[in-house]
């Protein structure tokens, strides 16, 4: 993009931190998770439009070079390092289709990694066992190869449980810098160790993040190659084939457990349509629900129950009657007194 261009979006180094404040309010509120589900897509796509645009204005105005350490930055840029984590963060959580979700993971991991080697190139502290990626060659195709390391279970989780308490740490050091910031707000060292503070946080988050996209993309792969396979269209591009009735769309309801709560429920919400679990399961499902094939069941129970139990009854009915004829035959053989004929016992 020309330069001038650049400097149309954005216009000036203090308009450049304002509209970075204000991307990074969304990023807060997304890790925070203040967003409904249906406001959060497009405060992340206008995210990534600001951010898009502050990158080509970062790079125009030339605020990083190569050859710097951190020291060299000047406290007022040093919160455009987060400009590529900030991106990572609103693709990955932009909300898409199977098919594509994959795309939207292999962006954020471009944008993660070069704010790493970003973070790198200026002598911020890693550790080795983090990440890895090739640093002879910094083009886009090493970044399209750079992985996480595995780990067994028990490192996995000694060093979630290590990089949680420095998390904290550094969420506690943040909160005492702001604070401080708030207090003395002409005082340049207290803003410039909140700047660290902020990017060192996110380069623990990030490696994180990394290590979820490399759980995560094997699955989305494996679901979108059996879509493929099936020929099963993504969500996005179903569409009705001609002849085909369009379905009636179901309405809101109150879904209750049984004929009773749906009586008092539909008393109370006269507006909204209620029904049972049973009539929502035929509704959306059709044929019986599992619920009622389980209220047949104890019926042909009961059947089988009550024949067993008829049976039962009468064989001991039976074994009482010889049981009391086997004892009127010894009684009839043996008279009362006989077997104590010599007066003794």
């Amino acid at each position: 993009m020309p330069e001038n261009e650049s400097h149309h979006d954005i216009d000036n180094e203090e308009t450049l931190a304002e509209q970075f404040r204000k991307a990074e309010g969304v990023v807060n509120d997304i890790e925070s998770g203040r967003f409904s589900a249906a406001d959060l897509q497009t405060r992340v796509s206008e995210t990534v439009c600001i951010l898009e645009k502050l990158t080509r204005a970062v790079s125009s105005l030339g605020l990083f070079s190569d050859n710097e350490e951190v020291e060299d930055l000047p406290t007022s840029s040093i919160p455009f390092l987060l400009i590529p984590c900030y991106l990572g963060v609103a693709h990955h959580n932009t909300t898409t289709d199977p098919l594509h979700r994959a795309d939207q993971l292999r962006l954020a991991k471009v944008y993660y990694l070069d704010f790493l080697k970003r973070l790198r190139s200026y002598g911020f502290e890693f550790d080795s066992k983090d990440f890895f990626v090739n640093g002879e060659n910094e083009e886009s195709s090493d970044v399209s190869r750079a992985g996480i390391k595995k780990f067994t279970g028990e490192e996995q989780r000694e060093r979630k449980i290590a990089r949680f308490r420095k998390q904290r740490e550094l969420k506690n050091t943040m909160d005492e810098l702001k604070r401080l910031s708030e207090q003395n707000s002409g005082d340049e060292s207290i803003l410039r160790n909140l700047h660290l503070a902020v990017v060192k946080y996110w380069q623990g988050k990030v490696i994180e993040e990394l290590e979820s996209i490399e759980d995560e993309l094997p699955l989305v792969e494996m679901m979108k190659a059996r879509m493929k396979g099936n020929g099963q269209p993504a969500p996005a591009e179903k569409s009705l084939q001609k002849g085909d009735k369009k379905p009636a769309p179901l309405r809101p309801f109150i879904i209750t457990r049984s004929e009773q709560q749906k009586a008092v429920f539909g008393l109370g919400y006269p507006s909204i349509p209620t029904m049972t679990v049973d009539e929502w399961y035929n509704q959306r499902f059709g044929g019986a629900s599992s619920a009622q094939q389980q209220q047949h069941q104890p019926d042909n129970n009961d059947s089988k129950a009550g024949h067993s139990g008829e049976v039962d009854t009468e064989e001991a009915e039976e074994r009482e009657r010889a049981r009391l004829m086997r004892w009127d035959e010894y009684k009839d053989d043996h008279r009362r007194g006989w077997g104590n004929t010599h007066n003794k016992g």
